[in-house]
C-alpha cells in the first residue's frame, strides 16, 4: 500500500509504533543513485562478455538498465528442472552446476549427471 500525493486513506495507530520515514524526493534521489550505481557496474559487466561485444553504447546502456544483482549461497537451486523461469542470467563471478536429472534434499548429492560447470560471462535460463 503505497500512496504519494493526497492520500486516499488515513493511517491512525492503534498500538504505539515506530516508523522509518523517508521524503519522496529523498527516496528517488537514492533510488536514482543507486540504480546509476548498478547500471554502471553492469555496463562494466556487459562490456567484458564476449556475447555483447561490438554492441553500440547505446544498447549497452540499455542492457545495463534491464538488470539487477542477485547473490546465491552454495547449494541454492537458482532453476530446478521442469521449472518455468522468465528471467535470463548472467553469471558475474563463482561457478554453477548444470544437473539433468532430480534434486535430492541435498543438491550436493543430486540424482543426476552433471552437464556442465559454468562460470563469469556465461548464461543460462530463458532465451527469449
Amino acid at each position: 500500500f503505497l500512496a504519494f500525493g493526497n492520500s486516499a486513506s488515513s493511517v491512525i495507530a492503534q498500538t504505539r509504533v515506530g516508523l522509518w520515514a523517508a521524503s519522496t524526493p529523498t527516496l528517488k534521489q537514492l533510488l536514482r543513485q543507486r540504480a546509476e550505481q548498478y547500471s554502471a557496474e553492469n555496463r562494466k559487466f556487459f562490456e567484458s562478455a564476449a556475447s555483447f561485444m561490438g554492441l553500440p553504447a547505446k544498447q549497452l546502456d540499455l542492457l545495463s538498465l534491464a538488470f539487477s544483482e542477485e547473490t546465491v549461497e552454495a547449494g541454492t537451486v537458482v532453476i530446478a528442472k521442469g521449472e518455468a523461469t522468465k528471467e535470463l542470467y548472467f553469471v558475474r563471478n563463482g561457478t554453477l552446476r548444470i544437473i539433468d536429472g532430480s534434486l535430492t534434499d541435498n543438491v550436493s548429492d543430486a540424482d543426476g549427471i552433471e552437464l556442465a560447470r559454468i562460470g563469469p560471462g556465461h548464461c543460462f535460463g530463458e532465451r527469449a
